[in-house]
This record gives structure tokens, sequence and C-alpha cells, in this order.
């Protein structure tokens, strides 16, 4: 993981880092969202962001303390509630790791990392729960709660939300939560995914270039 300092920053960080979730399949093309911000100000992805071609004129800009813009991402309450409950975090990213919402399934309410840097780096990741009727607004209390203690947390049969003081810290933390509850399960003798192809930079197994190219979908409207 290379450094960044959270005030070098740039959309064209956020556009980068967002393809990155989707080109090692932690998203599918418009799912998921991603943050970054400066002081009071927030970048976020839109609503409808579909990453492979997403631009930087596309990011949606606003302010901590006023009105969200009706374009920006459905989770925006969930990034600016985190982003007031904890001043050092500077970005948050939402992906969608197979296996990271697999083992949210197991009916427990934190996932604790069988493998050495696992434990290191996030000895337990909180599960929350959202109901169908409020899905967003569930979200939004119960994430940014767990984000102001913990680095990872997890939306029960939904998604993975990371905060952290850069993106590419926020990333790491992402790719390397997937890559232990894949471990996680595989122990637990479940079987792997078959469509594996090129190895991650967490160190986990994603689908190849070719597939991911032969399986682009025309825009559609996002789920976040």
């Amino acid at each position: 993981m290379s450094a960044q300092h959270p005030d070098t920053m740039t959309p064209g960080d956020l556009v980068r880092i967002y393809r990155r979730m989707r080109e090692y399949g932690l998203n599918d093309p418009h799912s998921g969202n991603a943050s970054l911000r400066h002081g009071r100000q927030v970048w976020i992805t839109p609503h409808g962001a579909w990453a492979e071609e997403l631009t930087e004129a596309e990011l949606v800009l606003l302010d901590l303390d006023s009105e969200i813009p009706a374009s920006a991402s459905w989770d925006t309450p969930l990034h600016c509630a985190t982003y007031r409950k904890r001043e050092t975090h500077g970005a948050v990213l939402h992906g969608h790791g197979l296996y990271s919402v697999a083992v949210s399934l197991l009916g427990e309410s934190s996932f604790e990392p069988l493998d050495f840097e696992g434990r290191l780096s996030f000895p337990c990741v909180p599960i929350v729960d959202s109901s169908r009727e409020t899905p967003f607004e569930d979200a939004a209390r119960a994430v940014s709660e767990a984000l102001r203690e913990y680095p990872l947390a997890i939306v029960r049969g939904h998604g993975v939300y990371s905060a952290a003081a850069s993106l590419e810290e926020a990333w790491h933390q992402l790719a390397a939560l997937e890559w232990s509850a894949e471990l996680a399960w595989l122990y637990r003798g479940h079987a792997p995914r078959t469509d594996r192809g090129t190895a991650g930079p967490a160190g986990f197994r994603t689908r190849s270039r070719l597939s991911r190219k032969s399986a682009k979908t025309p825009r559609r409207r996002s789920r976040s």
C-alpha cells in the first residue's frame, strides 16, 4: 500500500479508487459508493454511477452542513454521519465483496478474522442490521456509530463500509477484509467461487480482465 497524506487526496483519486473496487471484484459495475473529505467539503460518487465510465465531472460536491443534492449517492447521509462522528476520517468506501457479505449471514454479531494479518489489522468487524422498511436510515445510524470506533462495518446481507484517514488506507482495509473473509469461509468447509482469475493487491483472487471486459453491461440505475 502506497502512502497517501489525507490533504493530498483529489477527486481524481476518488474516481481511481472507485474503479479499482470494481476491477478487483468488490462491486459490480453499478453498485457501491465512495467519498473523500477535505474539511467540511465532501466529494461523493453520484447515484447511478457506472464505475468503468465515471469521470471527475460526475462527482457530487457538498458541504457537511448543507442539504444533500438529489444527484448524490443514496448512501450520502451515512457518509456524512460518519465524518461528523469522527473528524479523523477522510474517506469512506462502500463495497459488496461476496465473501465479506457471506460471513455476515452466519448469524453472528461480528466477524473475527482467523488469519494473522486480519487479527492484527481489524480483530473485530461489527455486523449490523437494517430493516426492509427503512434500510438507508438504519444503515446510516448503525454504520456511522460503528465506524466511530472500528475501521470497518458490515451490513448483514448487504455490504461493507470502510473508513480511514485516506482513500488508500480505506481501500486496503476493504480488500484485506475480503481476503480474511474468504479464508474464514473456506476454513468452514464452504466451496470457493469458480470465477476467479488474476490475483488482486490484497492477495485475494478476482475475475480475469478478459471475463470482466466481456461482461460489460449497458448503463442502468445504481443500487447505491
